[in-house]
C-alpha cells in the first residue's frame, strides 16, 4: 500500500510540475483605449439664455432675494373641547388570551454514542492553499487515523488554473 502511496504522490508531484512550468502564462486581457466623442454643447444653450448671458445690463442672479413681507398673524382663540372621556386602546375589552401551548421537553443528545465510537480513533490532518502567481491555485492535503478496525490514510493534492478568455 506504501508503494501506491509514492507512487500516487510522484505522479501528481510531475502533473503540478507540468501544469506550472510547462504550460504558458496567460496572456494578460487588453483593453482597446476607448475613442473620443465630440459634443457640442452650444446647441444645447437656449436663445434667452445666451441672450441673458451676453447682454450688459443682465441682472444679478448670484444676490439672494430678499424676504417678502407677510402680514402678521392674529392670536386665533382656542378650539373648543369635544370630549374629556380618552379613547385609548388599554380601556377597552379584550379577548381572553389564550394559553400558551406546551414546550416540548428538549432532547438530550447520547454523549455515550459519541464516545464509544469514538473511544479507540485517532485522527490527525493538515491542509493548506496557495495562490501560484498568475497561474491558480495549488492545494496540498495530508490526514492519517488509526482504530481498532485499520489504519487510513489521506493524501491530496490540487491545482486549479485561471486563465482569460
Amino acid at each position: 500500500m506504501r508503494k501506491s502511496v509514492v507512487i500516487s504522490f510522484g505522479l501528481h508531484a510531475a502533473l503540478i510540475g507540468v501544469a506550472l512550468f510547462g504550460l504558458a502564462a496567460p496572456v494578460p486581457f487588453k483593453v482597446a483605449a476607448p475613442e473620443p466623442i465630440q459634443v457640442d454643447i452650444s446647441a444645447m444653450i437656449t436663445g434667452k439664455t445666451q441672450k441673458m448671458a451676453m447682454a450688459k445690463d443682465a441682472p444679478d442672479t448670484k444676490a439672494d432675494p430678499a424676504p417678502k413681507k407677510t402680514d402678521v398673524t392674529k392670536d386665533v382663540p382656542p378650539a373648543p373641547k369635544v370630549d374629556n372621556k380618552i379613547n385609548d386602546a388599554s380601556h377597552e375589552p379584550s379577548a381572553p388570551k389564550p394559553p400558551d401551548p406546551p414546550k416540548p421537553p428538549d432532547p438530550k443528545p447520547d454523549d455515550n454514542a459519541m464516545k464509544k465510537l469514538l473511544e479507540d480513533q485517532q485522527t490527525v490532518g493538515v491542509a493548506g492553499g496557495w495562490r501560484v502567481r498568475e497561474l491558480g491555485a495549488l492545494s496540498a492535503a495530508v490526514a492519517a487515523s488509526r482504530s481498532r478496525s485499520g489504519t487510513g490514510e489521506l493524501v491530496s493534492l490540487g491545482f486549479e488554473r485561471t486563465a482569460a478568455r
